[in-house]
C-alpha cells in the first residue's frame, strides 16, 4: 500500500503542475460553439455534438467535459488515483491473481515501467485530455478483461453471479475507448469466451461481457464523427499508413527499451535455471573490466546536455557540411527540421546509453553473458524451456497481443506516439509476468546479483522524474502568468493578445514526459483563442515573462 501511496503522491504533484493545455480549452466549451460548459446539460450536449462531428470516444470525452465543469483540482486527485489503480491492476494481470498489495516490488516495477516505457508519458498520463483518452480508458479496459484472465488461469470461481449483472455495461463502457484498443478488446473477449467453452468453464457473464464489448466497439468505430474525419483524410495512401506503422513501432522500441532488455535478462536467467535443474554446467565466460567506452559516451553526453550542447552541435555540423551540402541538399526547411531534431538528440542518447550500460553491467553481475547462454541453448531447446516454465506461454501471448494491437492502427489516419499507450502497457505486463517467476524474481528483485539492475534502473527512473518535475514546475509558473495576462487583455476587449515567448526550449521535454508547446503553433494557440474569444495571440520578442507581473497591476 505504501508504494501505491507513493505513486499517488508523485502523480498528484505532476498533475497539479501540469497546466491546462491545447484540447483542454476546447473541452471547456460546448463542442464547436464557443460557449463555455456551465452545467451537466451542457456536458451531454457537447458530448452529442462531439459524437456527430468528430469521433466515438464517448467515455473519455464525457470525463473530459465533466472535469472541465467541476474543476481541474478534482482531476488532479482522480488522475493520481487512476494511475495508482492501473499499477495494481497491471500486477493482477501479470500474476493472474487478485492479490497485489503484498507485492511491493511488483507494484513499484509497474509504476516504473509506466514512467519509463509509455511513449509520450506527459500526453497519456499527465495531460488532462490525453490521460482521459488513454490512461482512464486503459484502466477501464484492464479491469473489464481481468475476470476473463483470472477465469482462464483458474484463480477465481467461474460462476460469479454479480459478474453477470455488470459485465455487459462494463464491456460497453470499456470498449468505447480508443479505436485500436476497442478492436483488440472485443476480439480478445470473444476468444476468451470460446476458450472457456472449450475447457468446460463457460459462464454466462463471459458472453454478456463479449456482447457489451461488441456494442461499445460498434458505438465507437461507427460514430458519425469518424466519417467526418475520414473524409478529411482521403489524400493519404496505404503506403502512408504502412510507414506510420514503421515509425510508430520504432518509437515504441525506444521508449520500451528498459522493458525489452528486462525481458531479455529474464529469459537468460530462465535458461540458467533450466540448466541447473538438469545439472548442466557451463563455466562463466564473462570478461574482466568495465564497459569504459559506453560509460565515457554517457558522461560526455550528460556534460554536453547540461552545458552548451557541444556534442549535438558537432554532430549536426558534421552531417550538414559533410553530407547534406556535398549532396546538394541545401534547403533551409531541411536544415531547420534537422536542427530541431538534433536539439533533442542528447536526451535520447543519454537514455539509450544509460539503459544499455545498466543492462550490460547487469549481465556481468548475473553472469549470463551471451556466449554462455548460447552454449546453454545448444543443450536446452525452446520447447524444453517453455515446459519448465509454462508462464512463458502467457508472456508470448501478451507480446503477440501487443503487436496485434498496433497492427489495428493501419486503419487510423495517423499513428501518434500516444497511440502506443495500450500496446506499451500490454508489453509491460508481459515483462512483469516474467518477473513473477521465482527463478527471475529472486535474482533481479531480491538477490545481491541483481542490485546493479535495481539501482541502475532506479537512478534512471529518479533522474527522469526529477527532471520532469523541475521542468513542469517552471512551465506551470510561466503559464500561469501568461494566461493571466491573456485573460486581462481579453477582458479589456482586445481581439489580439500579446505575450512573451516561453523561456523553456520545446526540444527538451524529458523524453516527452512533459507535454507543452508554445503559442507559435496553431494546435496550442487556437484552443486558447476560442476559449477567451480572441482572434489571435501574438508572441512578443521584446517582452519577458518577468515583465508580466508589472503589466497585471
Amino acid at each position: 500500500m505504501a508504494v501505491l501511496i507513493g505513486w499517488f503522491a508523485l502523480m498528484y504533484l505532476a498533475n497539479t503542475w501540469m497546466p491546462l493545455y491545447r484540447d483542454d480549452y476546447w473541452s471547456a466549451l460546448i463542442w464547436k460553439t464557443g460557449e463555455h460548459i456551465q452545467s451537466m446539460d451542457d456536458v451531454f450536449l457537447s458530448l452529442e455534438r462531439y459524437y456527430m462531428m468528430h469521433g466515438g470516444r464517448l467515455v473519455s470525452f464525457f470525463i473530459q467535459f465533466a472535469f472541465m465543469l467541476i474543476g481541474k483540482f478534482w482531476f488532479n486527485i482522480a488522475n493520481a488515483l487512476v494511475f495508482s489503480a492501473m499499477c495494481a491492476v497491471m500486477v493482477m494481470h501479470a500474476r493472474r491473481k487478485l492479490a497485489c498489495l503484498d507485492r511491493a516490488g511488483m507494484l513499484f516495477t509497474a509504476g516504473a515501467f509506466m514512467w519509463l516505457g509509455l511513449s509520450h508519458f506527459g500526453e497519456v498520463a499527465i495531460w488532462l485530455c490525453g490521460s482521459t483518452v488513454y490512461l482512464w480508458t486503459g484502466l477501464l479496459t484492464a479491469i473489464f478483461l481481468l475476470p476473463y484472465n483470472l477465469a482462464l488461469a483458474d484463480t477465481i470461481s467461474h460462476h460469479k453471479i454479480f459478474l453477470t449483472s455488470i459485465m455487459l455495461p462494463l464491456g460497453a463502457i470499456a470498449a468505447c475507448s480508443v479505436e485500436n484498443l476497442t478492436a483488440t478488446t472485443t476480439l480478445l473477449v470473444i476468444w476468451c469466451t470460446w476458450q472457456a467453452h472449450k475447457r468446460g468453464i463457460f459462464a454466462p457473464w463471459m458472453a454478456m461481457g463479449a456482447v457489451g464489448s461488441l456494442i461499445g466497439s460498434v458505438a465507437c468505430i461507427t460514430a458519425p464523427g469518424n466519417y467526418v474525419r475520414i473524409e478529411e483524410d482521403n489524400d493519404r495512401s496505404w503506403l502512408f499508413h504502412f510507414l506510420n506503422q514503421l515509425s510508430g513501432n520504432l518509437e515504441m522500441i525506444l521508449y520500451m527499451l528498459p522493458i525489452i532488455l528486462t525481458l531479455v535478462l529474464a529469459v537468460r536467467l530462465l535458461y540458467l535455471a533450466s540448466a541447473e535443474k538438469r545439472n548442466i554446467f557451463i563455466p562463466s565466460t564473462a570478461k574482466d573490466g568495465c564497459h569504459y567506452i559506453l560509460l565515457a559516451v554517457l558522461i560526455v553526453s550528460i556534460v554536453s546536455f547540461i552545458t552548451t550542447g557541444f556534442l549535438w552541435r558537432a554532430i549536426e555540423a558534421t552531417v550538414v557540411f559533410g553530407v547534406f551540402i556535398p549532396l546538394g541538399f541545401t534547403d533551409e526547411v531541411l536544415f531547420d527540421r534537422f536542427n530541431n531534431t538534433m536539439q533533442g538528440f542528447e536526451e535520447a542518447l543519454i537514455y539509450i546509453v544509460g539503459v544499455t550500460y545498466v543492462y550490460l553491467m547487469s549481465i556481468r553481475s548475473l553472469d549470463i553473458s551471451k556466449r554462455r547462454i548460447r552454449k546453454l541453448k545448444e543443450k536446452i531447446s525452446h520447447t524444453t524451456l517453455v515446459k519448465d516454465f509454462p508462464a512463458l506461454r502467457y508472456v508470448a501471448f501478451l507480446v503477440g497481443l501487443c503487436l496485434l494491437n498496433n497492427l489495428f492502427m493501419l486503419g487510423a489516419p495517423s499513428f501518434p506516439g500516444r497511440a502506443l499507450f495500450s500496446s506499451s502497457v500490454i508489453l509491460a505486463i508481459s515483462a512483469m509476468a516474467v518477473l513473477n517467476i521465482p527463478e527471475v524474481n529472486g535474482p533481479l528483485l531480491r538477490h545481491r546479483a541483481g542490485r546493479i539492475w535495481r539501482k541502475g534502473s532506479t537512478c534512471i527512473l529518479g533522474s527522469i522524474i526529477l527532471a520532469t518535475f523541475v521542468l513542469l514546475h517552471g512551465i506551470y509558473q510561466e503559464d500561469s502568468l501568461r494566461l493571466a495576462y491573456i485573460a486581462q487583455q481579453a477582458k479589456a476587449g482586445q481581439r489580439v493578445a500579446s505575450v512573451p515567448y516561453s523561456e523553456f526550449p520545446e526540444q527538451r521535454r524529458v523524453l516527452r514526459h512533459v507535454c507543452y508547446d508554445d503559442f507559435d503553433t496553431g494546435l496550442t494557440r487556437d484552443p486558447v483563442c476560442d476559449y477567451f474569444g480572441l482572434k489571435d495571440i501574438h508572441l512578443d520578442r521584446t517582452m519577458k515573462v518577468a515583465d508580466i507581473p508589472q503589466q497585471l497591476k
